[in-house]
């Protein structure tokens, strides 16, 4: 454990924020989807949500990266943290009138998630190296997947032992909770002020090969994310009827997401890092398969294990290996912000497209027939995504990109 030394002060204190809001958001999030559903009972309602939750998502990027360049990274944070908590606390308000307004509250949603994400993507590049940042990430996925598992798992108790749909108005009070806690202690982070003219559009022009191939590997990346946010806790509801069971699926997958995480925090290694994002790829394209070839619950269990297990094995080393490729473009100025800004867009476009697709092929129910054609769109993804990850190399000397930040 001698690497957890390596991390700061500031580095820890991020670790618990994340680990709180986490649990937050493990407790509400798959069940808003639900609530949704049993309300509406209607697939493209949950599909409207999610895909104006993705589409507004980069344009908040876009102008907090803004705000982070001319203030601070921590009014990001903050106002995304309140804006989760608006989220949950409309939604007691509205109760079964939610149904009525999701599209914006699926705008809404992803003005807290992109404020609140472009804050924390930038604290970790502040208060990591290269050198510790694979264990930083496999820690901070160990922390999400301990909160990840245990969350949906208490949500689901609470929900079938209270009557109607009053548990979910419990869990999404206990979040507005834990969010307030998140607010506080954002107040003990260090500022960091970086003023300078904001170069985003050039930084997503950039023509260095290293970051064209990032940003289509994380555009693949978003095909499969954007539907398989809420569709898989869907599916596993449709088969179960039950939110505990739905609760108990969560808990076993978040298991084996941990075990993955905490090793991956020791294995991982900067050389080591295409290895494992190669294996993830071979691992998600059968688990795609078997979804194709069983739609029913074994396939659905078969599929939350190897996603479950395999998941960590692209996200931790791919966030260090894009870092990298940042650390490796702004060596001549701070252009850390808008990178992570820029990195965002194809993220989100991948899941826009996902999404759209879902909504008008699939329609208001799931046709089998047309689900493994949805299945197939998103097979390839993967290897594709192993094919562009060959062409990243880097030289033994460090340089800029180039771009003048006048």
């Amino acid at each position: 454990m001698k690497n957890i030394y390596k991390i700061g002060g500031g580095g820890k204190l991020l670790l618990l924020i994340h680990g709180i809001l986490t649990l937050g958001i493990g407790l509400s999030n798959i069940f808003v989807n639900i609530y949704l559903w049993r309300i509406s009972k209607d697939l493209q309602i949950l599909a409207l949500f999610n895909l104006f939750l993705f589409i507004i998502v980069p344009f908040t990027f876009i102008f907090a990266g803004w705000l982070a360049r001319n203030y601070d990274r921590l009014w990001c944070l903050r106002i995304g943290v309140v804006i989760h908590t608006v989220f949950y606390l409309i939604i007691l308000m509205l109760k079964k009138a939610t149904v009525n307004y999701v599209i914006p509250l699926g705008i809404l949603k992803g003005l807290g998630v992109g404020f609140y994400h472009l804050a924390e993507h930038i604290l970790v590049f502040d208060l990591t190296r290269d050198d510790t940042r694979d264990f930083f990430n496999g820690i901070n996925g160990f922390i999400a997947a301990f909160f990840g598992m245990i969350a949906p798992f208490i949500s689901g108790l609470i929900i079938k032992n209270m009557p109607d749909l009053t548990g979910y108005g419990a869990i999404f009070s206990i979040t507005v909770i834990l969010f307030i806690v998140v607010e506080i202690l954002s107040f003990f982070l260090h500022p960091r002020f970086c003023p300078g003219p904001y170069c985003f559009w050039q930084v997503l022009k950039n023509p260095d090969p290293n970051w064209r191939r990032i940003l289509g590997i994380i555009t693949l990346y978003g095909l499969r994310t954007g539907i398989f946010s809420f569709l898989t806790a869907l599916m596993v509801f449709f088969a179960s009827g039950n939110e505990f069971v739905l609760g108990s699926f969560s808990l076993v997958m978040g298991g084996l997401t941990l075990v993955s995480a905490f090793c991956l925090a020791y294995l991982v290694k900067p050389e080591k890092r295409a290895s494992f994002i190669h294996l993830s790829s071979i691992m998600l394209i059968l688990a795609l398969i078997v979804l194709l070839w069983r739609s029913d619950w074994i396939g659905v269990l078969i599929f939350g294990v190897l996603t479950g297990l395999f998941d960590p094995f692209f996200d931790i080393p791919f966030e260090s290996l894009s870092f990298k490729v940042i650390e490796n473009d702004t060596i001549d100025n701070d252009l850390r912000i808008e990178y992570i800004v820029a990195r965002e867009l194809p993220l989100n476009l991948g899941r826009v497209v996902s999404i759209s697709l879902f909504y008008f092929l699939l329609g208001k129910e799931m046709d089998l027939n047309r689900f493994r054609i949805y299945l197939a769109f998103l097979i390839p993804a993967p290897l594709i995504i192993s094919i562009l990850l060959k062409g990243i190399c880097f030289s033994n000397k460090r340089r800029g990109s180039g771009i003048k930040m006048e």
